[in-house]
């Protein structure tokens, strides 16, 4: 607004201006007012274009309390309807999986520099390229890990103290998620890096040199309940392969208010099975 009263301004300045009178000046300073006048639109509406494609462009805030809580996410933005009116929507209750003869997540995981970032809705470690897991028989190359607390997942309608989220897409941009519940315990020295690393406030993708293996973190047994659900933060889409180990990990109790005193309660609630089937590894 303030750019657009100046070059007003400037335009009736340029317009006000005394010439002598005579018919060829006159033809002249007629030209220049049309080219005055037909620029000074141009730029107005280059000014207006630019401050409206600002708010298109502007990103929608979506949280987990107030006006942006989960429940009102679908209102915020067209594109986040399947928050509100998806079928298969994540996070869902483990309760009566169906035992099935899954085939097991093989991981090829190696160890990665540590980057971390504080988005502004967790803590999130992105991972090295070179790391996959073959679930469904299918490649899915290991993009980044991230923490909910609670858990966004339930077993038996009761909550963990955290949830451990390693995202992974295949060739075709398909994606798939292993989750990690994480209970309150015995300090774990494989988060030492990263709790000593988070930002308290939102910020960029920090670097530092040091190392974070997924291995380590990684629970012995590795059965697990599987089902199709969705992204659990907007856009919510859908067609996510799910596995969330049946096996918990520890975290201390210091370890656990070093995530949860950044990112404070980020689970979005429990989302109805509807027709989907929940299966468990035998």
């Amino acid at each position: 607004m303030q750019e657009k009263e100046l070059l007003l301004n400037y335009i009736n300045n340029l317009l006000a201006l005394k010439k002598p009178q005579n018919i060829r000046y006159k033809m002249k300073s007629f030209k220049n007012k049309f080219f005055i006048i037909l620029t000074s639109v141009l730029l107005i509406s280059f000014f207006s274009f630019g401050q409206e494609h600002h708010k298109k462009e502007h990103k929608v805030h979506w949280g987990y309390t107030g006006e942006y809580k989960p429940d009102n996410w679908s209102k915020l933005k067209p594109d986040y309807e399947l928050c509100g009116n998806g079928t298969s929507q994540s996070p869902i209750d483990l309760v009566n999986p169906i035992s099935s003869s899954l085939t097991s997540i093989n991981s090829n995981y190696k160890p990665s520099l540590l980057n971390i970032i504080n988005n502004g809705h967790t803590i999130q470690v992105n991972y090295s390229n070179g790391s996959y897991a073959m679930i469904d028989g299918q490649k899915y190359t290991l993009l980044q890990f991230h923490f909910h607390t609670p858990s966004e997942h339930t077993v038996n309608g009761k909550h963990f103290d955290m949830e451990m989220h390693m995202v992974h897409k295949d060739k075709d941009g398909n994606l798939a998620v292993v989750g990690i519940l994480i209970k309150i315990g015995k300090e774990n020295p494989n988060f030492s890096n990263i709790v000593k690393h988070i930002s308290a406030h939102k910020s960029d993708a920090m670097d530092f040199d040091e190392i974070v293996d997924v291995n380590s973190i990684l629970p012995g047994n590795k059965s697990f309940y599987h089902y199709y659900g969705s992204l659990t933060t907007p856009n919510c889409a859908e067609g996510v392969n799910w596995s969330v180990l049946t096996t918990h990990i520890e975290i201390s109790k210091t370890q656990f208010d070093q995530f949860h005193n950044v990112m404070g309660n980020n689970n979005r609630p429990i989302q109805p099975l509807n027709k989907r089937f929940l299966l468990i590894s035998e």
